[in-house]
């Protein structure tokens, strides 16, 4: 039987659309054949694709629970957060070439740059720049661990890390001890000693 073949949506983004008449738009594709132009796809079920790939794939499994994907008109975005720049590539391979994807926009934030972050944070402020604190990351959770010598680095300690832009949450496991010495520990460049806290 001849006829139509059957009509197929697309998806195309508006800078290649050159007109638009009542009997749709005029895109300047340059010949690209209709299977490089990305099926259109309904919202969840790209969600749901996005999601497999990555629960599919043993580097990022372990990370599901800190990403959140969110998906519109084939574009996803990937929010939340994963616990090293390797992780945070690896999703963008695994998701790339994902059929309805028009664009993906991976927003992650990685723990070691949060925790570098915090820990730099720790460092600068007067309340805790001569404490020895941990910064232990986990999905944008920062745990901090450590001795300090006052209850003001402890309480300080916490909001300075809770004040650094993206972290989720403080968990603040410092104890204070107040007889807690500084020991020379190693001479540096400066001939000035790194000092740490005497943890006994």
């Amino acid at each position: 039987m001849g006829g139509r073949a059957p009509r197929e949506d697309v998806l195309l983004p508006a800078s290649v659309v050159t007109d638009s008449t009542t009997r749709g738009v005029v895109p300047r594709v340059g010949g690209a054949p209709p299977e490089r132009l990305a099926r259109v796809r309904a919202d969840d079920a790209l969600r749901q694709d996005v999601s497999h790939r990555l629960r599919d794939c043993p580097l990022v499994r372990l990370e599901l629970p800190g990403i959140a994907i969110h998906a519109r008109d084939g574009v996803v975005w990937l929010r939340g957060y994963v616990s090293s720049d390797g992780k945070r590539r690896r999703t963008d391979e695994v998701v790339r070439g994902l059929e309805g994807l028009v664009q993906l926009r991976n927003e992650l934030v990685t723990d070691t740059a949060l925790a570098a972050a915090v820990a730099m944070a720790l460092a600068y402020d007067p309340r805790t720049a001569r404490e020895r604190i941990g910064v232990y990351p986990r999905l944008g959770v920062m745990r901090l661990r450590g001795v300090v010598r006052t209850a003001t680095a402890l309480a300080g300690a916490w909001e300075i890390a809770a004040a650094v832009p993206l972290v989720k949450q403080v968990i603040n496991e410092l104890r204070v001890d107040p007889a807690a010495d500084v020991l020379p520990d190693l001479a540096g460049v400066t001939n000035n000693y790194d000092l740490v806290p005497d943890g006994r």
